[in-house]
């Protein structure tokens, strides 16, 4: 996934890439109330039942900036919350 102000491209698996600009006048991206990667807690609830159900697969490498990775093993990651999830198989 990239993104570049309002604009971002998400690829899955190099099988191509999709793009969408978000509405509005807001180009930061705002962490403030954390960050959620591959779904939520209670997403029903979250997104006043517009969803029922999340990311169902796996992510498996995250990069910030293009220089600055996310660790995504769980044992790496002693401060995060975790809902939902499993092990990932290749």
């Amino acid at each position: 996934m990239k993104r570049n102000r309002q604009a971002g491209v998400l690829e899955v698996d190099g099988l191509g890439s999709i793009g969408k600009i978000s509405p509005g006048k807001l180009k930061q991206l705002n962490t403030e109330n954390g960050l959620y990667i591959g779904g939520l807690p209670s997403i029903e609830m979250n997104t006043m039942g517009k969803y029922k159900t999340g990311l169902i697969g796996c992510v498996s490498q995250i990069s910030l900036s293009g220089d600055f990775d996310i660790p995504l093993s769980l044992s790496k990651l002693p401060h995060t919350i975790t809902n939902n999830v499993g092990r990932c198989t290749p």
